[in-house]
């Protein structure tokens, strides 16, 4: 299969899998608690999607994407809640920064303030 066939093929199984209603909140929540020390203990609030632009050319235009945004409150290795904390994920990165690292802190804002 030529390189523009697989990435047809790319695109039709994103469209169907988005066609299909696929739950995109769900799916991110199970990114964000993999990354956890106590995923089972997350608790999820404020949850939406914003449609991202992704520089990416495919046929003859651009593709969009999208990140899920929200809030995650979980317990850390002392088993104590440590507060909710903002978090993104954009395909297959997951970004819960601390308050405190400005670098990643401005890439969520871009990511995530509507």
């Amino acid at each position: 299969m030529s390189t523009v066939g697989v990435m047809r093929a790319v695109v039709a199984a994103v469209l169907v899998v988005v066609a299909s209603g696929c739950d995109t909140h769900g799916a991110a929540e199970e990114a964000v608690r993999a990354q956890l020390k106590d995923g089972d203990s997350a608790k999820f609030r404020n949850l939406y999607v914003k449609k991202q632009f992704s520089g990416q050319y495919v046929g003859n235009k651009f593709v969009n994407d999208v990140a899920t945004c929200g809030e995650v409150n979980a317990k850390n290795g002392y088993g104590a809640y440590t507060g909710f904390r903002r978090f993104y994920v954009f395909g297959s990165i997951v970004s819960i920064p601390d308050d405190d690292d400005a670098i990643v802190m401005r890439s969520l804002k871009l990511r995530c303030d509507k």
